[in-house]
């Protein structure tokens, strides 16, 4: 049977305590990972543009790229959810294709990752290819296209927070570590997961906005170098909070993930 729900304040207070914890035990792995994070993203926005003319050729490439991306950050995001379950400190950044563990990790988030992508795909094929003429003020969007984009993204939305306790029951071999399972444990939690997930990050954006708008008002390199490790510094920071609140969240609410499937 899972523990108690935790309540919101024990929450954040755990994040920020797994946070300093695992940026301490495993910060050469993290270095990596962000590392990684940040190459993909600049190739992300930079490759498609130079290698495919259509929007929809350039979005689809995007995409691969940021999957490919997810996927070789595994390594960190495993060994931080065995850190915080099982006090495991992992040495080696390693990408291990033929551990089963990690082949069901990553596996799972390349499909979190596309499906995160539905929502865009769907607002591309709906909309009429070419260009628009009009004349005097431009028309308003289609309602329907507006209402469906928007549906689509609420379910999965549902879905993906509903499913997030599953990568820390594959971390630790979980014997029930499927998508039925974490569905049957988060059910009635979505909105506690939502809110428990988001608190934490709170003062993490507001430190990036205010920071944004006073590096703002200076320019030139060495500007832009402040702006580059400050920013890969808060991603860091909202990443790990992203792992460890969803580890303790499988550990409050794990039921069926950490039983047998046969059982």
């Amino acid at each position: 049977m899972p523990s108690a729900r935790p309540s919101f304040t024990a929450t954040f207070i755990a994040a920020y305590w797994d946070l300093q914890r695992v940026l301490r035990a495993l910060w050469p792995l993290a270095l990596i990972a962000i590392l990684v994070l940040i190459g993909f993203a600049f190739a992300g926005l930079i490759v498609p543009r130079l290698l495919v003319q259509t929007v929809v050729g350039q979005t689809i490439l995007k995409q691969a790229i940021d999957v490919t991306g997810l996927a070789l950050i595994a390594p960190f995001l495993i060994a931080t959810h065995r850190f915080v379950l099982l006090g495991e400190v992992t040495r080696r950044y390693a990408i291990e294709l033929a551990n089963p563990r990690f082949r069901l990790f990553s596996g799972w988030l390349i499909i979190l990752g596309l499906l995160q992508t539905i929502p865009t795909f769907l607002l591309i094929a709906t909309t009429p290819p070419g260009p628009i003429y009009y004349v005097g003020s431009p028309p308003a969007p289609d309602l329907l296209q507006a209402i469906v984009v928007f549906a689509v993204g609420i379910a999965l939305f549902v879905f993906l927070i509903r499913i997030a306790i599953m990568l820390p029951a594959i971390a630790v071999d979980a014997p029930g570590a499927t998508w039925q399972n974490a569905m049957h444990d988060s059910s009635g939690n979505a909105w506690f997961i939502f809110f428990v997930s988001l608190l934490p990050q709170l003062p993490i954006l507001i430190i990036a906005m205010a920071l944004g708008i006073i590096l703002r008002m200076s320019s030139g390199l060495p500007i832009s170098l402040v702006k580059l490790a400050i920013g890969g510094g808060l991603l860091l920071i909202v990443l790990v909070l992203g792992i460890v609140i969803a580890t303790r969240l499988y550990q409050a609410l794990g039921d069926r993930l950490n039983q047998p499937l046969d059982a």
